[in-house]
């Protein structure tokens, strides 16, 4: 097993602690695979069922007219947060 391995067998294990602990953390888990399936890295099997849960969730807001107008809404929203910050 190589580093880089190592290192996402140990983020997975962590990640699945915290889920266990705190079911919200599936959120945070699905959150960290997004941005990291975005950046074309490879996930774990336990970032993969955490961003499972949530695929049905977005397919919905996506295909949904009304639901994707809200999430533009929420997207200029946090694009203005965005700026005044920086």
């Amino acid at each position: 097993m190589d580093v880089q391995s190592l290192i996402r067998e140990l983020d997975a294990q962590t990640a699945q602690g915290a889920k266990e602990i705190d079911p919200e953390a599936s959120a945070a888990m699905a959150a960290i695979a997004i941005s990291k399936a975005s950046k074309g890295r490879n996930l774990s099997k336990i970032e993969r069922d955490a961003l499972k849960d949530y695929v049905k969730l977005f397919e919905e807001l996506l295909r949904n007219p009304s639901f994707r107008a809200r999430l533009k809404d929420m997207q200029r929203l946090l694009a203005k947060k965005s700026k005044k910050n920086t």
